[in-house]
This record gives structure tokens, sequence and C-alpha cells, in this order.
């Protein structure tokens, strides 16, 4: 295709070949077919040192799992001046060089140690999670984190990472299953792989163990036992994916930065006995804070809070001359004296400087000097 007018999407041979890839095109497709403009998709998988960067669109659609693959394509990407949309995966550890469209994998696997743990799954171990994968990795954080505030840590030995062989993590897990009662995979394959072997080893699930994936793939649905998961729709990923390469590609004068983050929805089946998935995925944190929440320990209510938020909110509602005012006065000087400096009569002074104590709740000019100066010092000149 001679032209540059196409969706360019930027993968590897072996990522390309995942379910959750085809429904991110579909995805993308689909919106595409939607638009005005009909563009089509036009994808390029082989190895990255194969692809001429510079050819490529002004903002080019990233996907991949692993975080190698994936700077070294952001690196290529920005050294050829492109704006870029990561899809399928968060992106945050690499600052504002990227947009990306996502489930909240965050909220996902908080959610899903919250159910665990609120149907007292409290032994809870992470099995092959891999490293240097993305996603697993915010998983992974997200897990220990989420353990730990629900008072049930997911402790260092109960952690089994998948490095050279994903047979070894699970293997190692086996040998040490006694000591849990629950096993959290990061995506359905590695799960199921992990039933069969307990299976093969008369670990009973859900009976001796509780597993969970993630991504919902077709196969955990019709396996024996069928698989509890978390449901991503990687179909409306990619339709977020060419609604964000769309609205950044037409505003390359202005550089967008887009993050937008799509929840997943946990799905309970037979390998945690279809226990019922609590309505809300953080109903403790939120019971807490609806309850013991009062106005004393409330951040807009907090005494220096409060008297910041009221100067923040007097400083944004001022044009030139309110700030030139109230300078002037920080700066000592008389109401005559800036009334000459700003070619202003006194009345407007006054009737200006009065606004301005009031929105910040001052009657005296000694009050409003006091609170300045004790919120933030000095005023400069600066208004960039």
């Amino acid at each position: 295709m001679a032209n540059k007018d196409y969706i360019p999407v930027v993968s590897d041979f072996y990522y390309v070949k995942s379910a959750w890839y085809e429904k991110i095109i579909k995805g993308i497709s689909l919106s595409a077919g939607a638009s005005r403009e009909k563009l089509p998709i036009k994808v390029f998988s082989t190895a990255l040192e194969e692809i001429n960067f510079e050819d490529l669109p002004d903002v080019v659609v990233l996907t991949n799992g692993m975080q190698d693959y994936v700077h070294f394509a952001v690196n290529a990407l920005m050294r050829a001046g492109k704006q870029i949309v990561l899809t399928g995966l968060e992106a945050d550890y690499l600052g504002d060089l990227v947009s990306y469209t996502t489930t909240n994998h965050r909220l996902d696997m908080e959610g899903m140690i919250h159910y665990l743990i609120t149907h007292d799954k409290k032994r809870i171990a992470l099995v092959g999670f891999r490293e240097g994968a993305i996603n697993d990795s915010i998983f992974y954080r997200s897990a220990i984190c989420e353990s730990k505030r629900l008072g049930a840590p997911i402790l260092e030995n109960s952690i089994f990472i998948w490095q050279n062989m994903l047979e070894n993590a699970l293997n190692e897990f086996v040998k040490a299953a006694g000591r849990f009662d629950a096993a959290v995979c990061p995506n359905d394959t590695i799960a199921l792989c992990l039933a069969n072997i307990c299976k093969a080893e008369n670990i009973g699930i859900p009976g001796d163990l509780f597993i969970t994936g993630a991504c919902d793939m077709v196969i955990g649905r019709y396996c024996e036992p069928t698989l509890t998961t978390i449901k991503i729709d990687f179909e409306k990923i990619g339709n977020e994916t060419f609604n964000t390469w769309d609205f950044i590609r037409k505003r390359q004068r202005a550089r967008s930065l887009v993050k937008v983050l799509i929840p997943g929805k946990i799905i309970a089946r037979a390998s945690t006995a279809f226990l019922e998935v609590p309505p809300q995925s953080h109903k403790q944190f939120s019971e807490k804070i609806s309850n013991g929440a009062d106005q004393k320990s409330n951040f807009f209510t907090d005494p220096l809070i409060h008297s910041m938020i009221r100067i923040e909110n007097c400083l944004c509602n001022r044009d030139e001359l309110d700030r030139k005012i109230i300078l002037g006065i920080m700066q000592g000087k008389s109401y005559e004296t800036l009334s000459e400096d700003l070619f202003m009569s006194i009345s407007t002074i006054n009737y200006r400087r009065n606004k301005i104590f009031r929105d910040v709740d001052v009657s005296t000019r000694a009050a409003f000097e006091l609170l300045m100066h004790e919120n933030i010092g000095k005023i400069t000149t600066d208004s960039a």
C-alpha cells in the first residue's frame, strides 16, 4: 500500500496467532468500518529490525505481551517521530511516551483476590507469572497489595514464577500445594495447564484447591472442571483502540496522550465451586469509607488543606488586574500607589479587593496578608 491511508498495527509473529489478538483486531476493524473513512488495517508482524518505521503513518497501534519487545518497538517508533497507541496492555511504566487502551488489570486482579478472601480462601499462591510479561507484572503487584490490604498477605514462598519452562513452575507448586487453598494464574492457558497437573496428582479442584485464570478462553467453559476467570472484552478494547488512534491522528498538531481502561468481570465457575462473586469487588473498603469517614478526617475539611484550596480557587478566578492588586498588597503597596501604578480609580481598586477578600473568606487586609504568607510565602511575578 503506497499511501498512508491505513491503520498500522505492529506486533510479532507469535502474538498475532493468539485469540485475544484476533478479538482486538476484530474490534478495530468493526469501528474502522463504521467510520466515515473506512480505513483498512495493515499488520506488521515480521521482526522489528525488518520494519521501516519511517514509512508508517504518524500514529501507530502497537500490541504484544513482552516488555523487551514493547521497549524495542517504542524506542524505534519514537525515533521515527511516531505517536503510539498500545493496545491490550497498560503502559504507565512508560510515562508519557504512549497512549493505551486495555482492561483495568489492577482492579481486575484486586477483585479476584477479594473474591477468594471473601470466601475464606486466604492461603493464596501466585502460579505461572512470567518475568518480563507486562500484564503479568501488573496482576502480580496488584495481587500482592490487595492480599496484604485484606489481611491475608501472599508471601514470597507463595509465588511460583515462570522463568525458563512453565512446567517447572507448575511442578514446584504441586509439591507445595498442601499449603494453599487457592492458586491464582495470570491467564486461562496457564490455569488450565495447572489444573491438568493437579488432576494427575489427585489434587481435587475445587475440593482441595481453587484455581483461577484470566481472559475467559472458550476452552475454559468446556473443560472439567470449568474455569473461574476474569472476562476481558478484547473486542471492546479493539473498538476503543481505533477511537483513540483516530482521535490522536486528527490532533497531530496538539500532541495528545490518551489512556482508556475497560473494567473486566469475574466469571465464577466450577474451579471455585461456583461461589457467588461479591457485588462490589471493594465492598470492605467502601464500607470502611462510608461508615468511618467523619468530617474531621476529610481531605477537604482539614484546616491546612482548606486554606490552600481557598487560595487556589481565589487565584483561579482572578484576571490579570486582580493578580496585580494581590501582588501589590503582598508587596506592601498602599491602595493609592496601586491606583497610580494600574491606572485605576481607588473605588475600582476597593471593589476588586473586596471580591478577592470574599473569595478567601477574610474581611481585612491584615487577615489576607497573614493567610497568604502562612500558606504560600512570598508571591512571585511568575504567572506561567
